[in-house]
């Protein structure tokens, strides 16, 4: 069979956590009175900034290829890749633009891909 039960399991979770994120970003942006972004891209806040994320996913991506999957898949390490980069971009917000509040959206985001990453590597190992 083409899909196997760890592929629905992960996209019904995706799911899920994708809905829970977009209802609690729109809470927290109503509730701290944060505006949305302008734009589909994300704007960094310092020029270092730029630099230090594009060298974690350089980095990621070279350690997701040279490296042996015998505990979980590959896959799984790629919301780890995304909590790096988000948590790196909570902290830079934080420090540089902390009286726009986005920094506590982004903190949300990265908390969410730990939980997904966490579903993702007990389904692999249960399922």
């Amino acid at each position: 069979m083409f899909f196997d039960i760890f592929f629905i399991m992960l996209l019904a979770v995706l799911a899920v956590m994708i809905g829970l994120g977009f209802l609690a970003d729109r809470w927290l942006r109503k509730k701290l009175n944060v505006p949305k972004r302008e734009g589909a891209l994300y704007k960094p806040v310092h020029p270092f900034q730029v630099w230090i994320e594009a060298l974690i996913v350089i980095g990621s991506i070279i350690i997701l290829f040279n490296i042996e999957f015998e505990v979980f898949r590959p896959g799984a390490l790629v919301p780890i890749v995304f909590f790096l980069l988000f948590s790196f971009r909570t902290f830079m917000e934080w420090k540089f633009d902390r009286e726009r509040k986005e920094y506590i959206i982004t903190a949300l985001s990265s908390g969410i891909l730990l939980v997904f990453w966490v579903v993702i590597v007990i389904f692999d190992y249960f399922i």
